[in-house]
């Protein structure tokens, strides 16, 4: 620690840690001490899950171990933490919530421990209890409200007992007495710290979900009942020591017949992901990912999808990039820091267009965020993304 010796009033502060270099400049005023990353974006550790606001650009939210929920307005340069009142000492997930008020920022939920806290506007109001009744962790959540008659639905992943779903927002509505799913093993001795829902875009009902460890599951009626997805060939292969870092699941917004999965085993994509009975998942190759492990898969709202891969022995950390309606993958994060700061992704998020700002999260070296970069060297409008 280090007091600044050329205030006199000893307000400012700075601390150094593994989370990082941080800084204030009320430490001795009587009111409540505001800290600041004292870098560009922000270096701390053991970040588990972020999320941009689709309906904010420039909002978003990251789970991180030292410090509960930190909150940005602007990408990042800016953070601030959030204390949150309810639940216990550990957070696993992270949810916005952006179609129950479109018009205005998304709510927030976050599994902490074995409650699951709301927030219509983490920036101005108070941190409610959703009410589960659950005593393991909320390794996962989302939120929908589809259409006014179906309502605003909210699904926890718990683990060792399965999804628990709600219809209504926040403390709203009744989770029942036992889960919706179960069966098939779901959620039962994870060793993976995340887990992965994927709403259709719209009024779509469909909604896919992977504890990473038990295979794909799909509801088609939001939530109410689900079924397993029959595995490709050979499986989804979910096991090994990656598995921290790969196994989502991403349904396009644009067009919900457009899923991706990955896991330590490769990447699948299903053009009829909406079909009855079931759809059909096949494995695509990916050129210059080689032999790297595919982490997150996301896509943006314009339809857009996102693959990182993780560091391997012949090939750094990158993203990988298609635009819609395109057949070719750009990889886009080829620069030193991304590569050196996001060689172990734990999740990412894409904000709002016309942006499609890039968030990442890691267990070892904070969060980065990417911007796009348009040169006019004849290489494509994606070819390379700057991260900071």
């Amino acid at each position: 620690m280090l007091l600044d010796p050329s205030d006199p009033a000893h307000k400012r502060l700075y601390v150094a840690g593994r989370a990082g270099l941080w800084g204030t400049k009320n430490a001795q005023d009587g009111t409540a001490i505001v800290w600041r990353p004292c870098m560009r974006h922000l270096n701390a550790t053991v970040n588990r899950a972020i999320a941009a606001d689709p309906n904010t650009p420039g909002r978003a939210y990251a789970l991180d171990v030292d410090w509960t929920l930190i909150r940005t307005a602007d990408h990042f340069n800016q953070v601030r933490q959030e204390t949150i009142s309810v639940g216990g000492s550990e957070e696993f997930s992270l949810a916005v919530d952006s179609t129950t008020n479109p018009a205005t920022v998304g709510a927030v939920y976050v599994g902490r421990t074995n409650w699951l806290a709301y927030n219509a506007d983490p920036f101005t109001k108070s941190w409610v209890d959703t009410g589960l009744p659950t005593t393991q962790k909320v390794k996962g959540c989302s939120a929908k409200k589809p259409d006014a008659a179906t309502g605003t639905v909210v699904l926890a992943a718990v683990s060792e007992s399965g999804i628990w779903r709600k219809v209504g927002a926040g403390s709203t509505g009744d989770w029942g007495s036992a889960p919706v799913l179960s069966s098939n093993n779901v959620m039962k001795g994870l060793n993976t710290p995340r887990t992965s829902f994927s709403w259709g875009g719209g009024a779509s009902k469909m909604v896919y979900f992977t504890d990473k460890e038990h295979g794909v599951f799909r509801s088609m009626n939001a939530g109410a009942d689900w079924v397993q997805i029959t595995p490709p060939a050979g499986g989804w292969n979910g096991s090994g020591q990656w598995l921290d870092y790969c196994g989502s699941v991403a349904v396009d917004p644009t067009d919900e017949a457009n899923c991706y999965v990955t896991q330590t085993g490769g990447v699948w994509f299903s053009a009829d992901a909406n079909a009855t009975p079931q759809p059909v998942f096949t494995k695509i190759s990916i050129p210059r990912m080689g032999m790297a492990k595919p982490g997150c898969v996301v896509f943006d709202d314009a339809g857009g999808v996102y693959i990182n891969a993780l560091v391997s022995d012949s090939t750094p950390a990158r993203i990988f990039y298609k635009a819609k309606g395109s057949t070719d993958w750009q990889s886009i994060a080829q620069d030193a820091v991304f590569q050196s700061q996001c060689a172990f992704a734990t999740d990412m998020s894409i904000g709002p267009g016309p942006e499609h700002r890039i968030y990442l999260s890691s267990d070892n070296c904070g969060i980065c965020v990417g911007e796009r970069v348009i040169t006019g060297t004849g290489l494509p409008s994606r070819a390379f993304e700057q991260f900071r």
